[in-house]
């Protein structure tokens, strides 16, 4: 039979317990997301292809002048975008639209209505 004093320690114990169940389930709810991107300027029309984690705070960057890429060419409006949980999917999509022009061609086919051409 357990003394107050255990019962409070296992009782302690079971709550800690918990609490380290839910952190760790909660932190694995949290799935990073890789993001390939179209964005477009609407002043030159240009297309610009790129990757990013955040692309709330990337889009941001491009409309404030911060890369050297897409500085200059006025605003910057997001026209298409695809969601990988691999860092490397994401960087191999960006490669393949940047560098293989039937690939870009393909993508803007799909996006005709969406982009101004």
């Amino acid at each position: 039979m357990l003394s107050t004093r255990g019962y409070d320690c296992a009782v302690l114990t079971l709550k800690h317990f918990f609490e380290k169940i839910k952190r760790w389930d909660e932190s694995r709810t949290k799935i990073a997301m890789y993001y390939v991107y179209v964005i477009q300027s609407t002043l030159t029309l240009e297309i610009y292809v790129g990757y990013t984690s955040k692309l709330k705070k990337r889009l941001v960057q491009h409309n404030t002048q911060k890369s050297f890429s897409t500085k200059n060419k006025g605003v910057w409006r997001l026209v298409y975008y695809e969601a990988y949980r691999n860092k490397e999917d994401a960087m191999t999509r960006e490669k393949r639209l940047k560098n293989y022009g039937q690939a870009l061609n393909e993508l803007k086919k799909r996006i005709r209505y969406s982009i101004s051409i």
